[in-house]
């Protein structure tokens, strides 16, 4: 039985060190990862400019390889 025990101590402090990634964000949690203000997210949603995003309901949500995506395809090079 205390063999259960610690191994069930050990599996739980594995996960609580452990940080889960979203897949998928909010529009305030896809601000913080692209550093467009929520505002300006909003206004490209109005415009279907912007990042690629997924409706559930009222719910507006981006997928994380999505932003990444968008955020690389916006990238400029200084000329040389």
């Amino acid at each position: 039985m205390e063999d259960i025990r610690d191994a069930l101590a050990r599996i739980e402090a594995q996960l609580a060190r452990q940080q889960v990634v979203p897949e998928y964000l909010d529009t305030a949690g896809a601000s913080v990862l692209t550093g467009i203000p929520v505002q300006g997210l909003e206004i490209m949603r109005t415009r279907r400019q912007g990042p690629t995003y997924c409706k559930v309901g009222r719910s507006v949500r981006y997928a994380v390889r999505d932003l990444r995506a968008f955020m690389e395809q916006e990238r400029h090079e200084p000329l040389a």
